[in-house]
């Protein structure tokens, strides 16, 4: 198909949109956030806006086959949102090289830079005030977290002793800061409090054994005869695998399976 100016405008705004996109999606779930996940309404509002835009883009002509190459990522950043940032580790690498792809197609076209219209400027200038807005109240919630994590500690009876200490050996988790200190690294093992990944590892270190999911579930407070999602802890445990994996390594730090989980013991020892 022969490009055309209004093509070639498209392409431009695209790369635009999804740059701004993936902007937003950092300062959401990624090292922006610092180690809070945090609803954001006016965020969520403008990556809508966003989203809806490069949709908009798809529907024109000669966008078609590109549109079937895009990667899944949210439909938005205040729904169901305990594990984005563990979702976002594997979205991020399609996404980047979707954008990758993008930017190709912007500079095998011609590379134009077109003006911006004065509404689209402003949009873009109001949406990296609000990027920034976001980070600074994650940062500042974190440091009055931090702040007061030893109290917290204390309050809910968190705190160990020496012999317990020495039980766990070089491996510790703090169950206020969610991070997990093994083999020298300390991995940060959800940024959502009570995410279930977070719930797992509170509680398979209350007690170094195995324990079977619905003891687990139990833990968390679900009665039994309350319905929960299928493989629930079993997913959790999965997904704490990973970020440990990513980390330092280690792929098998939870003996996992769909009836029981457990602390794997070679890990345990000092």
């Amino acid at each position: 198909m022969e490009l055309t100016e209004e093509h070639r405008q498209s392409l431009f705004s695209l790369r635009v949109w999804y740059r701004k996109l993936l902007e937003i999606l950092e300062a959401f779930c990624g090292n922006g956030s610092s180690y809070v996940l945090s609803r954001d309404a006016e965020l969520n509002y403008y990556y809508t806006v966003i989203s809806e835009t490069i949709n908009g883009i798809w529907k024109r002509n000669g966008f078609e086959e590109l549109s079937k190459e895009k990667p899944e990522l949210f439909d938005s950043l205040i729904g169901n949102i305990e594990d984005a940032d563990i979702e976002w580790e594997f979205m991020s690498k399609n996404a980047y090289d979707f954008l990758g792809k993008i930017e190709r197609l912007y500079i095998s076209t011609g590379g134009v830079n077109y003006k911006l219209q004065k509404e689209t400027e402003e949009a873009l200038t109001k949406i990296d005030i609000v990027i920034k807005e976001h980070q600074r109240a994650c940062g500042s919630a974190w440091k009055r977290f931090t702040d007061n994590a030893d109290k917290i500690r204390n309050d809910l009876g968190f705190n160990k002793s020496e012999k317990q200490e020495e039980d766990i050996g070089l491996v510790n988790f703090d169950p206020i800061t969610r991070i997990l200190s093994l083999k020298g690294a300390s991995i940060l093992i959800s940024k959502k409090e009570d995410s279930d990944s977070h719930k797992l590892m509170r509680t398979l270190f209350k007690a170094k054994r195995v324990w079977a999911n619905d003891e687990i579930l139990e833990d968390w407070g679900y009665r039994m005869d309350d319905k929960t999602a299928v493989n629930k802890v079993y997913q959790a445990g999965k997904q704490i695998n990973i970020v440990v994996a990513q980390e330092v390594q280690i792929k098998d730090f939870i003996e996992i399976t769909t009836k029981s989980a457990s602390i794997n013991k070679k890990y345990l020892k000092s």
